[in-house]
């Protein structure tokens, strides 16, 4: 009989640690480099209100605040007088809300953004209030825009499944049913299929929303490459047979679930607001 070959602790944890310095890679890798000009300016602007204003005033947001609920959409903000007067940050309202709210004269027109985004927001409007030709999502071409489409429904399958994974596999151990080892092996090779799908889908569908939106993204790709590891691990514990990597599986497992339960926040964050976890009353 062929006897099972045997896996080192070093050997077992190459595919997690691999991926590990693959998150680092990317958290660390540059974002690209700034434009100068115009562009630059109103790229910067429309960063500040997606990742700032955009969390409270918008109409996804469980309680949006005032009528500004168009915050993300800085061509719309540009375009209205209501709120910005082009080449004349004195005039424009919404300059003067922002530095009402600042100085705490009155709270309820907004919150304090801060001395280095007020004087960049003055900037922009001095500018003439200029806004990016165009984002990522409007770059994209029609046919991958509308598969990007899928993925609020694709995204909540991997979810669902890699969480089931870890369930399965807690109550394997703590209860003795070996037989569901094999269904959270089987939930994870599915949902690290359906992460796959989630994080295609989500580059596709995404726009240029600001650091939080790039740093959801990433994270999705952080959670498929942890999946993909565990995965692999899966592989080895199974063939190999050994506790250290049996262990090794179980902690990338966990690992990867915690990751998932983060990407999934921040994305709640880009869609229900900072506020989503609060209860309506």
């Amino acid at each position: 009989m062929h006897a099972p070959s045997r896996v080192t602790t070093k050997q077992a944890s190459f595919p997690l640690i691999a991926a590990a310095w693959a998150l680092l890679a990317l958290a660390s890798a540059p974002t690209g480099a700034r434009e100068a000009g115009a562009d630059d300016v109103g790229r910067r602007v429309q960063t500040l209100f997606r990742d700032t204003c955009a969390r409270c005033h918008r109409q996804a947001s469980r309680r949006p605040h005032g009528a500004f609920d168009f915050a993300g959409d800085l061509a719309r903000v540009a375009s209205d007088p209501t709120l910005i007067v082009p080449g004349d940050a004195g005039a424009s309202p919404l300059l003067e809300r922002i530095t009402r709210a600042s100085i705490g004269d009155d709270p309820e027109t907004g919150h304090d953004v801060g001395e280095e985004a007020h004087t960049l927001i003055r900037q922009w409007i001095e500018m003439g209030a200029p806004h990016p030709p165009e984002d990522l999502a409007t770059s994209r071409p029609p046919a991958a825009r509308r598969f990007g489409q899928f993925h609020p429904l694709i995204v909540h399958f991997p979810v669902a499944l890699l969480i089931a994974a870890l369930l399965a596999e807690g109550i394997a151990l703590l209860f003795r049913r070996p037989g569901l080892h094999a269904t959270a092996r089987f939930c994870l090779a599915l949902g690290t299929l359906g992460a796959l799908s989630a994080s295609l889908t989500g580059w596709l569908w995404a726009d240029a929303g600001g650091q939080s939106a790039a740093l959801h993204r990433w994270l999705g790709v952080a959670t498929t490459a942890f999946a993909a590891a565990t995965c692999l691990l899966s592989v080895m514990s199974l063939r190999a047979d050994t506790r250290a990597a049996r262990i090794a599986y179980r902690l990338a497992l966990f690992a990867t679930i915690a990751l998932l339960v983060y990407t999934g926040n921040t994305g709640g964050t880009l869609v229900y607001g900072p506020d989503h976890h609060v209860p309506p009353w």
